[in-house]
């Protein structure tokens, strides 16, 4: 198909193609892989008698015919093929992307039958016939100068070359066939986060990416997402707020990775599928800038969530969230390979939740001074956490990335509080979760399960340490998820609320000018 693109070293292990029609003017219309150059394997279908069998030297593929096959003039040929893509992304009009194919025969002899000397030349008396019809030089002397190349060789001594051609598409079959394939170049540094995690809801898509090859002016970015999910019609893509595309550090500091718009983003329509995800919906947004490689780009989306769950299509395979990048003419430039993961730090992508919280967003509280200014960490006040529906299990709150969780585990009474605080009803079910893990300390998890009642009024505070500026490779927000680790049970899976973050209080990017330094 003309939309067959994958990533570099991958692909299927083999490319579905149709059968020559049963009658081409040679009688059958399929070259068996027959295991010798006299015939061979005749377990082909339709095939009666072999034709030749298949080689492989310096990664050509090359067919034998068999003894007196021929090639008619404007027939066609069909093969499979199994080829692994190359490690480095090509695309479609790379001028090394082209398949070549050379032809040889035996080339135009014109010898007549019978002929050739009567006798070896020249021994008289024994042969008295010079040869000087047949050998080039047969009577030379010395001796050591005769030529006896024939004057008309063969079939085994001339050959006839032609090509290399490179593959094309025949007249009016650009949307069955194509010259060659796409290498699909692999998006980097992908996070797709909703605003919303519950069914039903009226949610919006954050997504970041960065290209491989990314795509001169013209191109197209496409966004695809599970079956039962809605895009709308038109589809509505956006920038980020404008504190994402901003560079932000402390002064003598490493400035964070830095992060682009899509430059000029136009129309929005769904479309089938291509090749390389051709489950769930895709929708396709007009770019008329570059996307530059390399660069780190962001934008959103409005969706609609599902009105109810579909175990086939939000489990497994199925659920996968997944970008591309495509050129003017709509052929593959990069593409995400698996699904695209909820935060920079782990492989999943996000979770569907039965609701949301009674209080939506959670109220997240504390001073957001960065640690680096102040050397003090900050006190958060987390709540009240309500839910609608009585639920059993685990629980997990992820602060913004580069946050970091922070109280006093030998003295988790002062530095960890879950009861009596104001306007609680009950005291926090899952009480002192374990300590953050070092690879992800901005996130706790409640990994022994609890009883969470509805409508009961939950309380945390607790200590935390502020970066010195917004880590803005994913969300600013906070997620709190009841039962996060149930990946395939949705009935288990609750309740799961996103929290914007308050900005980091630090002054960045001042500039003071004054017109006199006197006193």
């Amino acid at each position: 198909k003309v939309d067959s693109a994958y990533p570099p070293g991958e692909g299927p292990n083999q490319l579905a193609m149709p059968w020559l029609p049963p009658t081409p003017p040679q009688g059958n219309g399929i070259l068996p892989a027959s295991s010798t150059r006299e015939g061979g394997n005749t377990s082909a279908p339709g095939v009666i008698q072999p034709s030749g069998d298949w080689d492989f030297k310096n990664n050509r593929c090359i067919f034998y015919l068999a003894p007196h096959m021929a090639m008619y003039d404007n027939q066609r040929f069909y093969f499979y093929v199994w080829a692994k893509n190359p490690v480095f992304p090509m695309p479609k009009n790379d001028p090394k992307n082209t398949w070549k194919v050379v032809f040889y025969s035996t080339g135009d002899w014109g010898q007549p039958d019978g002929y050739g000397p009567p006798c070896e030349p020249y021994y008289p008396p024994i042969c008295n016939d010079t040869g000087e019809k047949y050998y080039a030089n047969p009577i030379q002397s010395p001796i050591w100068g005769r030529d006896f190349s024939k004057t008309r060789p063969d079939y085994t001594d001339v050959n006839r070359k032609h090509g290399p051609v490179n593959l094309s598409v025949g007249y009016n079959e650009s949307n069955t066939y194509t010259e060659s394939y796409a290498v699909l170049g692999i998006l980097r540094q992908t996070v797709m986060q909703p605003q919303y995690m519950h069914i039903s809801a009226r949610s919006s898509i954050q997504m970041w990416f960065v290209p491989e090859l990314g795509s001169p002016r013209g191109g197209y970015f496409g966004v695809h997402a599970p079956a039962g999910f809605d895009f709308e019609k038109p589809c509505r893509p956006r920038d980020l707020p404008s504190v994402y595309y901003s560079s932000f550090a402390a002064p003598h500091t490493e400035v964070p990775q830095r992060v682009w718009p899509l430059e000029d983003m136009g129309a929005c329509y769904s479309t089938k599928p291509p090749s390389w995800h051709a489950k769930g919906i895709y929708v396709i947004i007009e770019v008329a800038g570059s996307m530059i490689p390399g660069r780190l780009y962001a934008l959103e989306i409005d969706i609609v969530n599902p009105p109810y769950w579909d175990p086939k299509n939000f489990t497994g395979e199925f659920w996968s969230w997944d970008m591309s990048i495509t050129d003017e003419f709509g052929y593959g430039r990069d593409s995400t390979y698996y699904t695209s993961p909820f935060h920079p730090d782990v492989t999943p992508s996000w979770l569907l939740y039965q609701e949301n919280s009674i209080i939506s967003p959670i109220p997240v509280i504390l001073d957001t001074f960065p640690y680096e200014m102040t050397r003090l960490k900050a006190i958060v006040d987390i709540g009240p956490i309500a839910i609608n529906i009585t639920t059993w299990g685990q629980f997990q709150i992820t602060a913004p990335f580069g946050y970091t969780w922070a109280w006093n585990p030998s003295d988790t009474f002062n530095s960890f509080i879950y009861a009596n605080l104001p306007g609680q009803t009950a005291m926090f079910p899952g009480e002192i979760p374990p300590y953050p893990d070092e690879d992800r300390p901005h996130v706790i998890q409640w990994l022994e399960p609890a009883m969470y009642v509805r409508e009961e009024m939950y309380y945390i505070r607790t200590l935390i340490r502020v970066p010195q500026f917004p880590n803005v490779t994913e969300s600013q927000a906070w997620w709190f998820e009841f039962n996060f680790n149930d990946t395939e049970t949705y009935e288990n899976r609750t309740v799961g609320v996103r929290t914007p973050a308050a900005p980091i209080r630090a002054l960045r990017n001042a500039k003071i000018e004054t017109t006199d330094c006197v006193r």
